[in-house]
């Protein structure tokens, strides 16, 4: 359900900056020049978040918080 969600707001402009301590995103919109975001949400150990990044860098992903053992 919150990938959903996640792809829902995303599609409104909404970016997410991180998650919180309690696993809630934290999320901006610039009303002027808000884009269109995808979200997606992977299981990352936490030895391998380095690696699991640069893996998504080259398709134009970045990493936008992690909570637990998902980024």
């Amino acid at each position: 359900m919150d990938q959903a969600m996640m792809n829902r707001f995303g599609a409104q402009g909404w970016e997410i900056e991180r998650v919180d301590r309690l696993g809630r995103f934290v999320s901006r919109r610039d009303p002027c020049a808000s884009l269109r975001w995808e979200y997606r949400r992977d299981i990352v150990d936490r030895r391998n978040r380095s690696q699991h990044a640069a893996s998504l860098a080259p398709d134009g992903w970045e990493p936008c918080g992690r909570w637990l053992y998902l980024a």
